[in-house]
């Protein structure tokens, strides 16, 4: 996180999640793409890969991206990640970003179990070990 998170006011659990999102959806476009290597940074991308880049984020994120992808100067995951919030915070999007990105990191971290639990058995009826 950078001091520049810090000073924006902005949630460090949800700029982490998000600089997670743009790294692993990075990691999964290229892991698509035969010979192709996994990326250290934004610049490592090819062109046709940073626009699925952006695409896979605007669906992820909910804010539509790809527009503003000419004022991105940045060249690390988290550096994309500010810059999407900063989009975001533009087109008053930011609290419906953050509370997605709040509930992608409770359930990566397991605070919030993806699937209900199984019914216990119902009376009379052995449960099965």
């Amino acid at each position: 996180m950078s001091d520049r998170t810090v000073a924006t006011g902005r949630d460090p659990v949800a700029v982490g999640a998000l600089t997670e999102l743009v790294r692993d959806t990075a990691y999964m476009i290229c892991g698509e793409q035969p010979g192709v290597p996994r990326p250290n940074l934004l610049t490592d991308l090819d062109s046709f890969s940073s626009v699925q880049l952006m695409l896979e984020l605007e669906k992820s994120t909910e804010v539509m991206l790809l527009e503003d992808l000419g004022y991105f100067r940045g060249t690390t995951f988290a550096d994309m990640a500010e810059h999407v919030l900063a989009i975001a915070e533009q087109k008053n999007q930011l609290e419906g970003l953050v509370d997605r990105l709040l509930r992608l990191a409770a359930e990566r971290d397991g605070a919030v179990s993806p699937a209900p639990e199984k019914p216990a058995a119902a009376p009379g009826e052995a449960a099965s070990a």
